[in-house]
């Protein structure tokens, strides 16, 4: 009777660790599951962009920019231009137009170029003639960077930040997916919500803080389109939205490959700047369009004024070098003027120039420098000629 009364005991004392076991087991699995599952979501997006960069390849964008500027509820300003993005991998090109009447055409602007060496900016007058230049270095990267986020592609999402070796350090821009999907700080929050009664996944940057700065709404129906996105900013201990871009009106213009007609950018009025609303209208797309080198660099003609921040010089384009400019004169000193010496060797157009603070000082360790050496040869000199003098007893 004993044995018989202990084997029901016994066996439920073994289901009972049988299904402690299996709990822990599910536990474990499950936790382990989400984290993956996470991570291949996030592995999903991020093919599913760099799928969506190769179709796009070396591209053409046309549409029309409208933006406008508020304060305290009141419109101080705004402008409407037409813009012309190209971009591929020797660099990008954009050109700003002013809207004509149905009897005139649309006129230049600016030209803004990047080829990855450098920056230039050509700016024109308000009849289209060709006024002043900037140049700027390649080490500005961010600059370059910020150029091509606020166009049709950028809010979209589809702005290639990951191919520049230069940004290491930087904070991606907020529409930015590609670059932030690959941090190990962006999360993929698990259960899709709806937004305008589609269906969408939200990505959230960074994870593991108390409010992410960055959040995304990407369509499961149009292969993560980048439907929304916000970033949040800690305004006096409370987290606010700051600046939101909503995408609209898609158009699948390659196999999963969806750009938006219509892009809105809000920015609310804090910290000092202004609130901002930027529409963008889209005309036109061109993909894997064939681009050359002289396409990346704006040419500056002569007669105009160039800003050239890479050497912290400004001098007129076009003007050769005298050999008279090459001395540097009282009058010329007192006029604050020099020359751009190298171009003279070279036989590249430059001319006088005025002086910034950076080349004041290079002047200055010149003329420092020729003196000392000035003073050091008349030192040997005079010991040479002490040696040479024969002694008196």
């Amino acid at each position: 009777m004993s044995t018989s009364s202990e084997e029901p005991k016994h066996l439920d004392s073994l289901c009972f660790r049988r299904f402690v076991m299996a709990a822990w087991v599910v536990a474990i699995v499950c936790a382990c599951a989400c984290p993956g599952a996470n991570a291949l979501a996030l592995q999903d997006i991020e093919k599913a962009y760099d799928t969506k960069l190769e179709a796009l390849g070396e591209y053409r964008v046309q549409y029309v920019l409208s933006v406008e500027y508020t304060e305290s509820g009141a419109v101080t300003s705004g402008h409407t231009r037409i813009e012309r993005v190209l971009s591929g991998e020797g660099g990008y090109r954009i050109e700003q137009l002013i809207p004509g009447d149905a009897l005139a055409p649309a006129i230049l602007q600016r030209v803004q170029t990047d080829n990855g060496q450098q920056c230039r900016t050509l700016a024109f007058t308000n009849n289209g003639i060709p006024e002043s230049g900037i140049l700027q270095p390649a080490s500005e990267a961010v600059a370059f960077y910020d150029a091509l986020t606020y166009t049709p592609l950028g809010l979209a999402g589809l702005h290639d930040s990951a191919r520049r070796d230069d940004l290491e350090g930087y904070l991606p821009f907020m529409s930015d997916v590609r670059a932030l999907v690959k941090d190990p700080r962006a999360v993929l929050l698990e259960d899709p919500i709806l937004l305008d009664g589609e269906e969408v996944q939200i990505l959230e940057w960074p994870a593991g803080e108390p409010h992410p700065r960055f959040r995304f709404w990407l369509s499961k129906t149009r292969n993560f389109a980048l439907l929304k996105c916000v970033c949040f900013l800690d305004e006096q201990g409370e987290h606010v939205p700051w600046i939101e871009t909503r995408n609209t009106d898609f158009e699948e213009v390659a196999p999963g490959l969806f750009l938006p007609r219509t892009s809105e950018f809000h920015r609310r009025e804090m910290r000092g700047l202004s609130a901002q609303v930027m529409t963008m209208e889209s005309v036109a797309y061109e993909l894997k369009v064939r681009t050359s080198p002289d396409d990346f660099r704006v040419a500056f003609p002569e007669g105009i004024e160039v800003d050239n921040r890479a050497l912290g010089l400004r001098y007129t384009q076009g003007q050769y070098l005298s050999l008279n400019s090459l001395i540097f004169t009282l009058e010329g000193l007192s006029n604050d003027t020099i020359s751009y010496v190298s171009g003279f060797f070279t036989n590249a157009p430059q001319t006088s120039t005025r002086r910034t603070p950076a080349v004041t000082a290079m002047l200055a360790g010149m003329v420092l420098f020729i003196f000392l050496l000035f003073v050091l040869l008349m030192v040997v000199k005079s010991k040479r000629r002490a040696r040479s003098t024969p002694e008196n007893h």
